[in-house]
Parts: C-alpha cells; sequence; structure tokens
C-alpha cells in the first residue's frame, strides 16, 4: 500500500512541474505585458505647462495586480492577506485522520473520519479583523484577531508585508480542558507577480496540554505559492519545530489551489490532523520518509 501512496504522491508532484512547464513557456507572460504597460504609462504627473507646478506623488499602490496569497490560509500557515473592512470570511477545513497508505480499504484514508474546522470572520476595517472557529480535535474553539500592519510596496514603499494573529484556543471537550494562546507573525515577500514566498514565527502555550507538566512551542513556518495559470496555484509549506513540545515529525504540507469568484478551493496532502493554530505548530503524526500522509482541503467564501 505504501506503492500506492509514493505513486499518489509522485503523481501531484509530476502534474504540477507539467503545468508549471507549460506556464513557463508561454510565449508572452503577463508579467511582461504588465511590466510594458507599466513602462509606458509610469511617467509622474506634473502641474501644468509653464506654469511651474510641483510634481504630484501619486498614491502608493500594490507593485501587482494579483494578492501574494488568496486565502488567510497557506495551507495551514496564516497569510498577510486580510479581509476588507465589513467582509464576512467563511472557513471550511477537513483534515482526513486515516493515512492514504491505508489503501483502499478505507478509500485512502477517506472513509476514516476527519478533523473538521468551521470559522467565522469579519473585517472591522481594511487591516483588521476578528474570527471565531470550532475544530472537530478536543472540540477545540480558537479565538482569533488579524492585524494587516505592512502591505508590500504600499506602507512606506516597504518591500514586503506583515500581519499578526493573536488569540487563543478553549479545549471543551468533556473530561478534558485547557486555555492555549497563540502569536504568530506572518511575514510575505511577493516576488513576482506569480511567485510568493511566507515565513511565520509562531508560538502557542500548552500544546501539549493533557500532559503532567505541559509545554509550549515554537515553530518558524516556511512557505511558497506559485500561480502557475490565471487564479490556479501550487502551494508549499513546511513547520519546522524550534523549541518546545514536538509532535512524531514537524508538520508539512503540498497542494493546489484555485480562485473562482468569492471562494478560495485548495486540495493538498499533508502529515498533520490538527486545524487550530496550537493543533498546528507542533507538527504531524506521520513520516514523510514512510510516504505517509492525508489528504485534506480548505474552503473560503468571502461575502
Amino acid at each position: 500500500m505504501k506503492r500506492i501512496a509514493t505513486v499518489y504522491l509522485a503523481g501531484i508532484l509530476v502534474f504540477a512541474a507539467c503545468l508549471t512547464t507549460a506556464a513557463l513557456s508561454a510565449p508572452l507572460s503577463q508579467d511582461i505585458r504588465e511590466t510594458a504597460l507599466q513602462t509606458e504609462t509610469g511617467n509622474t504627473d506634473r502641474g501644468p505647462a509653464g506654469t511651474g507646478g510641483e510634481e504630484q506623488t501619486p498614491p502608493r499602490k500594490s507593485p501587482y495586480d494579483k494578492p501574494a496569497f488568496w486565502g488567510t490560509r497557506l495551507i495551514n500557515l496564516p497569510t498577510t492577506t486580510a479581509m476588507e473592512a465589513k467582509d464576512v470570511l467563511f472557513r471550511i477545513s477537513h483534515r482526513f485522520y486515516g493515512p492514504v497508505d491505508e489503501g483502499y480499504d478505507t478509500f485512502f484514508g477517506l472513509d476514516s473520519g476527519a478533523n473538521v474546522f468551521f470559522s467565522l470572520g469579519y473585517g472591522i476595517t481594511d487591516k483588521l479583523g476578528i474570527s471565531i472557529g470550532r475544530a472537530r480535535l478536543f472540540s477545540e474553539w480558537e479565538m482569533g484577531l488579524g492585524w494587516a500592519v505592512i502591505e508590500q510596496g504600499v506602507t512606506a514603499g516597504l518591500p514586503f508585508s506583515a500581519a499578526v494573529h493573536a488569540g487563543f484556543d478553549w479545549v471543551t471537550q468533556e473530561g478534558l480542558g485547557a486555555l492555549k494562546w497563540n502569536i504568530q507573525l506572518s511575514l510575505s515577500r511577493q516576488v513576482s507577480r506569480r511567485l510568493s514566498v511566507l515565513a511565520v514565527p509562531s508560538f502557542s502555550t500548552n500544546t501539549d496540554f493533557q500532559d503532567l507538566d505541559p509545554e509550549g512551542t515554537f515553530a518558524m513556518g516556511l512557505g511558497c505559492r506559485y500561480m502557475i495559470f490565471e487564479d490556479f496555484s501550487i502551494a508549499l509549506e513546511w513547520i519546522p519545530v524550534i523549541a518546545g513540545y514536538k509532535d512524531v515529525q514537524n508538520g508539512w504540507g503540498l497542494g493546489l489551489e484555485k480562485k473562482i469568484g468569492g471562494h478560495v478551493f485548495q486540495v493538498f496532502v499533508t502529515n498533520a490532523f490538527g486545524l487550530t493554530s496550537s493543533q498546528v505548530v507542533p507538527g504531524g503524526d506521520l513520516r514523510i520518509g514512510d510516504f505517509d500522509f492525508r489528504v485534506g482541503f480548505n474552503i473560503f467564501r468571502t461575502f
């Protein structure tokens, strides 16, 4: 059955490589057309000729017509994408418990049940938003606050974006009870119209709350997204634990993303089944060396 899992992963990689090759071999990319247009129209507006008018500095705007990330999550890591003022964001996420190498008996893990997460977010301003959600695992609630501090090219012309995510997770399962505080700093750079990179230093308390002497976890999440076609991307992330409690292995994920109107769809393979911030940071329970991984998906809908 592990051969099936290996073939499954290899198929995804080959498919992504073929799509990337096709995109890169296009005779004239949108990036080139956009650069040419900016060159033609990039002159600074000036006052009327002969009047000695001062130069009018145009307002700063994002250097690209596409955002660095469509969703508020790359896979598990929070991105620098923020809800706009008065927007409502609905998110549903699944992580199937069973690994793919269980084979056809459990339909490659899809019959094994899932950790499910539902959340609602609201944009207080264009930079500040709140959210509340619940994960099936441990009947865990998550309350969060997100603040987009820096926008690339807009905030003082800085070449990166930054967002702070803070909140807490509350375990409400009968017989258990714990409060776990989270703080994450998302740092991203949109290298080109198609390529964006992400770094997310993260800390959560009480990540092994069932232990007699619980401790927290500090991890450094890393990820990237490459837009292969218009609104169709491949995403990759890795979350190495730097200090504190760690699960069997550092968390990772590899998947595909598609934006359709107000929806963002993501499907991927990962070694983790956690969904709240404190469940994600410690890593996953499956080893990549054994070609063990599970299927998951995220759906975002903005109203």
